[in-house]
């Protein structure tokens, strides 16, 4: 007989044991995945997950973590490293601080070229436009050097001092 991987050996004996402890039997475990959609999976076919006669496809592992209500790497003994997860968080962060930056930038230069085609032209509310589109440019601008700095983070970075700490 083929040596079973440890992860699915984990998975077949935290699936019977996690159903024991709600006291379900294989028959309420299938009930469940079935109002899940998962009508195929039959008592027997639990039965046969537990007992190594039936190996578990990845979306009834899944449906399985659902019912359950625990993950698929619980089930199979797995633990997540936090601090690789938080890498990962960071790193999306920080990606998509730096591409939203780039896209502020364009959005910042298609409207100063539009304000500037718009040259010395004469129309009635032109001051007030001129002072909204300022104000509007100038906020785009601060926005898009807070996108960049968040780009910029490292995990360990110390802040960056703020305006009265200069100088000191």
């Amino acid at each position: 007989m083929v040596r079973e991987h440890s992860s699915l050996a984990q998975f077949r004996e935290r699936l019977r044991q996690s159903r024991l402890d709600r006291g379900w039997s294989q028959a309420d475990l299938a009930k469940h995945l079935a109002d899940k959609g998962f009508g195929h999976i039959y008592p027997t076919t639990i039965a046969k997950i537990e007992n190594r006669e039936r190996t578990v496809r990845i979306d009834e592992a899944a449906a399985i973590a659902d019912v359950l209500g625990t993950s698929v790497d619980a089930l199979m003994g797995r633990t997540i490293d936090d601090d690789a997860e938080l890498t990962y968080a960071l790193r999306g962060l920080t990606s998509a601080a730096k591409r939203s930056a780039e896209q502020v930038q364009d959005i910042v230069r298609a409207i100063g070229q539009a304000r500037d085609d718009i040259g010395a032209g004469d129309f009635s509310g032109r001051d007030l436009l001129q002072a909204d589109v300022k104000r509007a440019l100038q906020r785009l601008e601060a926005a898009q050097g807070a996108l960049a700095t968040v780009g910029q983070f490292e995990r360990g970075m110390k802040p960056a001092p703020t305006p009265g700490e200069i100088g000191k």
